[in-house]
């Protein structure tokens, strides 16, 4: 098989593991077998299962947010708290100087989110499990 399709195999496995049902994924890919695998296929899926079996459950929760300080300013980006109470208020939001407003400025929040993420890796997370 080639890189590519090794490569492309490799990114459909880690897109799934990046969707909000993470936990149905990692259980498929740590029930998976090399049964009914090409060798390659295995060899990939066998690597992840080791990757993830080494990151804690904050480590796997976290997969692609950024700390709310590296947020672009008049942007609508994905935000959310997340702290020792556990994750909440997962909203797009838009920062404006150092305030974080509704994706239209129409009102801002009470709060200062802890994380984000680019808005087209939030749709395309959405579009994927829907």
């Amino acid at each position: 098989m080639t890189e590519h399709a090794r490569a492309e195999y490799e990114s459909a496995w880690r897109s799934k593991l990046a969707l909000p049902n993470r936990r149905y994924w990692l259980d498929r890919l740590m029930q998976t077998t090399g049964t009914f695998l090409a060798k390659w296929q295995w060899e990939v899926v066998k690597r992840l299962q080791d990757e993830w079996r080494h990151k804690t459950p904050m480590e796997q929760a976290m997969q692609g947010w950024k700390p709310i300080d590296s947020a672009p300013n008049n942007e609508v980006v994905m935000t959310k708290i997340d702290d020792g109470k556990g994750a909440r208020n997962e909203q797009p939001l838009k920062r404006i100087h150092k305030m974080w407003f509704l994706p239209d400025a129409s009102m801002y929040v009470y709060y200062k989110p802890t994380h984000w993420k680019p808005m087209e890796r939030a749709n395309e997370q959405e579009n994927a499990n829907g």
